[in-house]
């Protein structure tokens, strides 16, 4: 095939591509993530860690020292 200047026009079949179902991506994905979860631990509102240094032992902010 020439183009109008007279030069050929050269194609590139191009290759066909996988095709993707992405709902059966998704469904396996899900599937995955669920055998890779962990047991859910459940709160009993009392935390074993140690507070913060910011909070005093009440629970209440403690106060910032004024700028001066």
């Amino acid at each position: 095939m020439l183009s109008a200047h007279g030069q050929e026009v050269v194609s590139v079949a191009e290759e066909p591509r996988p095709i993707v179902d992405g709902m059966k991506t998704l469904k396996q994905s899900i599937e995955q993530a669920k055998t890779q979860r962990q047991q859910m631990i459940k709160a009993t509102g009392k935390s074993k860690a140690a507070q913060p240094a910011d909070y005093p032992e009440e629970g209440k902010p403690a106060r910032k020292p004024k700028r001066g």
